[in-house]
């Protein structure tokens, strides 16, 4: 499976309406930023932003994928 991605220009235009001092919750306001790290090819890019808490993520198997 694909994993699901933005691009940075998209999470940009996503945020440019909002002041800088507006505050982001991270899944259900648990997580706390932690840094972001480049899982990509040599020079290349996949950005990972990793959070400071385990968390575990459950995925239904039982149906088809939708994209």
């Amino acid at each position: 499976m694909k994993p699901k991605t933005m691009t940075i220009g998209e999470l940009k235009s996503e945020l440019s309406g909002y002041p800088d001092s507006a505050p982001i919750y991270f899944g259900d306001g648990k997580l706390s930023f932690n840094r972001i790290k480049n899982r990509g090819p040599v020079g290349g890019y996949l950005l990972n932003l990793e959070f400071n808490e385990i968390y575990e993520v459950h995925q239904d198997f039982s149906g088809p994928e939708t994209d």
